[in-house]
């Protein structure tokens, strides 16, 4: 199902989170036949200073593209360098993590950091040098300042239109074909209705560039039935990539304005406002890997229960304004609003899985050289963790293997590095790409070094 995870879910990390907490207190024994070894002291203070962000509109709304400045600073006496890992959650989950490298001491760095917003409340929280597990990638021991928060609510963006034109019988036709879930022509022809033709049919465009195109039904003598309506309403026109795609949801629009009752249904479901209420029926279970099927538009916005109250909301407030007749007309574009707006309108498309991935390290140092006069630790090549989810099934498998997984892990290792591609693939054979390409962790000391130490 469509869980849009701020997912990003990115189809290509190089930079996600450090696993494991890496203690920097020493060096191989074999180095102290080189120079004098003296125990090291580090005394970092890793800190989020502050977090600034602009969005791309001048309202934010379910449309925005919004972009966190962050800056960090490691304040501490030592002038150690430190690697470290800045991590950005979305109400929880992992959005992004930065892996940082070459942090100098009492110096403001900054990372940016972008998030395509959805519909609702969201939280969001930066921070430095804490894996998603509570672990600290480098030792320290005032960590009350390693992480800012800020909420942000986003409205719905309400859809403008923007040209409106008629259309013929058969481009409606062609609509309900598109939308192979809804099943509408063979829904309409049960109730002994067929596509108006004496009605002209109107295609409405959006300032979003969604359409939605509306026609009137008759019966077998060509009476219009003053009650029901087609809607077709396709979101994200051309796209045929990604999360977001190109996608077209087909209803039946039944308003009965005595029972201040609008409803809309195909051969799947059926959400109904009545009164001020909202109900929904017909769920469609998601299948396990084969055949490979998912919920429904109208299933995963009855999940969302903020989704839901904001539709009812938006209904209740048109009937209140417009009058009710007016209100249940317009509750169609509420509709193609809200579920844009939070993203259930993939429900008929086929997006490749989510992924998230983690970094892995580990505390043991590797071997130790001297650079430029001074003791460098060197740590274990990178590991990471990735979890995968889908909108039709969870698992994914490893091209080139057979079992299907909902989680890949490689550990950190001081003898073989983890780089490369890993390409995955869903049950319906859409692919996402890991690329581990990281440099191994290391520590470049204040000790001072002679020769070239290595071990």
């Amino acid at each position: 199902m469509k869980k849009l995870k701020f997912k990003s879910t990115a189809l290509l990390m190089l930079l996600t989170i450090a696993g494991t907490s890496v203690l920097f207190n020493g060096c191989q024994k074999n180095v102290s036949d080189v120079y004098e070894y003296v125990p090291e002291v580090f005394a970092p203070d890793f800190t989020v200073v502050k977090v600034d962000y602009t969005s791309d509109n001048t309202v934010i709304n379910s449309e925005s593209n919004l972009t966190f400045k962050v800056t960090y600073r490691n304040n501490e006496d030592s002038k150690n360098t430190y690697n470290s890992v800045l991590n950005f959650y979305v109400d929880g989950a992992v959005m992004e993590s930065v892996l940082l490298t070459d942090i100098d001491a009492n110096k403001d760095y900054e990372s940016i950091l972008k998030w395509s917003a959805l519909a609702g409340k969201h939280n969001f929280k930066f921070e430095i040098n804490i894996s998603s597990d509570g672990s600290q990638v480098v030792k320290e021991e005032n960590t009350s300042n390693n992480a800012k928060t800020t909420a942000i609510d986003v409205a719905v963006k309400q859809i403008v239109v923007v040209n409106r034109a008629v259309v013929d019988v058969s481009v409606v036709e062609s609509a309900v074909k598109a939308d192979t879930s809804a099943n509408v022509a063979t829904v309409i022809a049960s109730e002994g209705l067929t596509i108006a033709t004496t009605v002209e049919a109107v295609k409405t465009t959006f300032d979003d560039k969604s359409t939605a195109i509306v026609s009137a039904l008759m019966d077998s003598e060509g009476t219009i039935d003053s009650t029901k309506e087609i809607l077709s309403y396709t979101v994200n026109p051309n796209i045929i990539t990604g999360q977001q795609q190109q996608s077209t949801t087909t209803v039946v629009v039944e308003t009965i304005v005595e029972e201040k009752k609008v409803s809309f249904y195909n051969d799947s479901e059926e959400l109904t406002y009545k009164n001020g209420v909202i109900t929904f029926v017909g769920l469609k279970s998601a299948s396990v890997f084969l055949p490979c099927s998912e919920p429904t538009n109208f299933q995963m916005l009855d999940a969302d229960p903020e989704a839901m109250a904001s539709l009812l909301a938006k209904i209740n407030s048109a009937i209140t304004t417009l009058g009710v007749e007016a209100g249940l007309n317009r509750a169609k574009f509420i509709l193609i609003e809200v579920t844009t707006a939070y993203g259930y309108t993939q429900g008929n498309v086929d997006n490749p899985p989510i992924m998230t991935s983690e970094l892995i390290s580990s505390d043991a140092i590797c071997s130790s050289d001297c650079i430029d006069g001074f003791k460098v630790n060197n740590f274990s090549y990178l590991g990471f963790r990735l979890e995968f989810d889908d909108d039709r099934n969870d698992g994914v498998i490893l091209r080139g293997t057979t079992n299907v997984i909902t989680s890949y892990i490689k550990s950190a290792s001081c003898d073989a590095s983890n780089n490369g591609t890993y390409i995955f693939e869903d049950c319906g054979g859409q692919s996402i790409t890991f690329v581990m390409s990281e440099e191994r962790p290391k520590i470049v000391t204040t000790i001072r070094c002679s020769g070239n130490v290595h071990n």
